[in-house]
């Protein structure tokens, strides 16, 4: 959440749309507190090595989107993917 409010000034020259600014910090959050309880499961459920380095593949998938967005929404869902990611990454 920190690390983006460094950001925000310079994304919204680039992209506009003010209304969208504070989804991009929330949007990790957001999906990281909603995957956290299936984290939990599916780490103990399955070989920790394998979780660990496809949920962090999930992450750095997100990153990708975030890197390569062309609007605010693209960098939304993209951290939204590395919320997802990052709750399982955390867990193991």
């Amino acid at each position: 959440m920190s690390n983006v409010a460094n950001i925000q000034p310079h994304l919204y020259e680039v992209f506009g749309n003010i209304e969208l600014l504070p989804w991009i910090g929330l949007s990790y959050s957001l999906a990281n507190f909603a995957f956290l309880s299936f984290a939990r499961k599916i780490a103990f459920c399955f070989n920790m090595k394998w979780v660990y380095i496809a949920h962090l593949l999930v992450f750095i998938a997100g990153a990708a989107v975030s890197g390569a967005a062309e609007s605010l929404d693209a960098v939304i869902v993209g951290r939204f993917i590395m919320g997802w990611g990052g709750s399982v990454v955390q867990q193991t």
